[in-house]
């Protein structure tokens, strides 16, 4: 704070965000902290959407300024998206507190510069949900708490109940880019996703992205917005090793040629969901009975309900809720409950499924490889950065390496012109150490070779030295995990990780 200059510039791999330096309050916030959040959360996006998890630059770039840049709210580098007036001193602690409900806009004009693939008329729906990707996949804030994108009152059970009590329930959904589109800026426009990753998990959807990175550079384009419908329930399923089509129905995504699609499924042996099913039979009791459960519902997600309803656009938001609180009634609720079960009774004749043994997808598309070549630890395939851990049993080492998504990989091999002798516990010290450390070798004496690897298994420095009580080894750049292997001229050895901090 010290520093001249108006503005505070902070960067971490993936986000950069400047802000006027008045705007910093010292102890308001944890700077550092933030800044470490803000990487995390981003790096939490990276893997679901199958991207670099440590870019070429920065993939949020942010800037508060006095104007946004465009008429309206837009990609950019930077992002000019916050507005700030320069005479409200300190004003708000934007970026610096972290990412949340105040940075949803440039979560969505994020989703995008990333220009994910989306089934047809979800051009502004689905590019909010790299918040959800950041905030839950990335930070681990419980889904059920963080919806994205106003209004916030909605959670994933009333985004179930406003899509069964939308206009087109049971039927496609309206995607006309009109004041009726029931899809874009709207929950329930990707809602089905939210679904997936509550029911599922992540991987199904870093799998279905995976592939399609994979079958872009084989020359396969999908394409970004207005997927083949039939193409991406057959494909988002697979990824997911789930049958889809239950939650896309009830969200408005039907099959064009449902018999073609059903040929795909019985060809790949797409199993059903017992997930699924139980999630059917929940929403079921998501749907208002009568005109006060609808009200009561239109009100939780409206609080101004009947300040705003009767004055708003009747097409959507409050002012639709209002309108259909007039004609709602327990005739209408049975008509929905009938529509919902003929849904499961469509994907699930038979009740419930069997249980579905193979539910672990995670690493289905990983090519994680781990090879020993000339002592050097060769690391290809799965999503960097790794963690590397390397253990030594008698004159095996074993070497596993797990990648950023969680994937793993396991090798062993021999460790040449080691015996069988019992292994040397020796002390190395501080650990963690800032440049130095010391080698405590005790009484033992003689010749001994100390190898130095790093976390991804690379040979660094190699040395032979004769054995004091004490020796001073200075470690290299950069900051990171070390591996020590110590041999001794009878064969003995130690292998000891160090970090340098």
């Amino acid at each position: 704070m010290d520093k001249p200059g108006p503005w505070a510039i902070f960067e971490s791999e993936n986000v950069m965000y400047t802000i006027p330096k008045h705007s910093i309050i010292p102890g308001q916030h944890n700077l550092i902290q933030t800044l470490q959040d803000w990487e995390t959360a981003v790096r939490g996006v990276n893997s679901i959407m199958a991207r670099q998890i440590i870019p070429d630059k920065h993939n949020m770039y942010m800037i508060a300024d006095l104007m946004i840049r465009s008429g309206a709210y837009s990609i950019g580098y930077p992002m000019s998206n916050t507005p700030l007036d320069y005479f409200n001193v300190p004003g708000p602690a934007y970026f610096i507190n972290g990412p949340g409900p105040d940075d949803e806009t440039n979560f969505h004009e994020t989703g995008h510069a990333l220009a994910m693939s989306k089934f047809p008329g979800e051009v502004e729906a689905l590019v909010n949900f790299p918040y959800i990707m950041a905030m839950n996949y990335g930070l681990g804030v419980d889904l059920k708490v963080n919806y994205s994108f106003v209004p916030n009152t909605f959670d994933i059970d009333k985004t179930v109940t406003h899509r069964i009590v939308s206009n087109t329930f049971g039927s496609e959904r309206d995607i006309s880019n009109t004041t009726k589109d029931e899809v874009r800026y709207q929950h329930r426009g990707y809602g089905h996703y939210f679904e997936i990753v509550s029911l599922l998990g992540w991987c199904p959807l870093r799998n279905f992205w995976k592939k399609e990175s994979f079958d872009f550079e084989n020359g396969i384009d999908h394409g970004i917005n207005d997927q083949d419908i039939d193409s991406r329930i057959i494909r988002m399923s697979t990824a997911a090793n789930a049958d889809l089509r239950p939650l896309f129905h009830v969200f408005g995504i039907l099959p064009k040629d449902s018999i073609a699609v059903q040929a795909s499924f019985d060809l790949l042996n797409i199993p059903k969901s017992r997930a699924i099913y139980y999630r059917l039979q929940e929403y079921i009791n998501l749907i208002p009975l009568d005109d006060t459960a609808f009200i009561n519902y239109a009100q939780s997600v409206y609080p101004d309900l009947y300040t705003n309803g009767p004055t708003d656009s009747p097409d959507y938001g409050v002012g639709w809720h209002y309108q259909k609180s007039l004609t709602y009634n327990a005739a209408e609720a049975q008509q929905r409950i009938g529509i919902l079960q003929s849904i499961i009774n469509l994907y699930y004749p038979d009740g419930e499924p069997a249980e579905n043994t193979n539910t672990d997808v995670c690493c289905l598309l990983d090519t994680l490889d781990v090879s020993i070549v000339n002592e050097e630890l060769i690391v290809t395939g799965g999503v960097e950065p790794y963690e590397i851990s390397i253990d030594v049993n008698g004159d095996v080492q074993t070497v596993t390496v797990v990648d950023f998504d969680g994937c793993e990989s396991t090798v062993q091999y021999i460790i040449s012109k080691l015996s069988e002798l019992e292994k040397v516990n020796l002390q190395i010290f501080p650990n963690p150490a800032d440049e130095e450390v010391q080698i405590g070798f005790g009484d033992i004496q003689g010749q001994v070779s100390i190898s130095l690897f790093d976390q991804i298994g690379r040979l660094i420095q190699r040395q032979s030295l004769m054995a004091t009580e004490f020796v001073n080894y200075r470690l290299p750049e950069p900051n990171g995990i070390y591996f020590f292997h110590i041999t001794f001229s009878d064969g003995r050895y130690s292998s000891i990780m160090v970090i340098k901090k």
